[in-house]
């Protein structure tokens, strides 16, 4: 009951009307026609996780950059509980908190 609350609440409080999960169980949302937003809820229904690209990996300076990144990383502590990731392939970012 806790991801058709989560999404009811949502649709409620914003523009973005109706909100149905995919096939896949996945709510996309485009931002400014550039920011890509993800909900995903577990095949368990159980959880639901929130993840968007944050930005991409410097060419420049990287061991410092990803330094800061894991040191914001460790347990949540700069994150606010979120988990950051790299997607070797693109080089992209991506910040998600998940939800139980």
């Amino acid at each position: 009951m806790f991801i058709e609350d989560f999404v009811q609440q949502l649709e409620e409080r914003s523009v973005m009307k109706p909100l149905k999960f995919s096939e896949e169980g996945v709510i996309t949302f485009i931002f400014n026609d550039h920011f890509t937003t993800n909900i995903e809820k577990s095949i368990d229904n159980q959880t639901l996780t929130v993840y968007g690209k944050i930005g991409e990996l410097p060419l420049e300076n990287q061991e410092s950059f990803l330094t800061t990144l894991l040191q914001a990383n460790l347990f949540g502590r700069g994150t606010k509980g979120a988990t950051i990731g790299l997607e070797v392939g693109t080089k992209d970012l991506y910040l998600s908190p998940t939800f139980l």
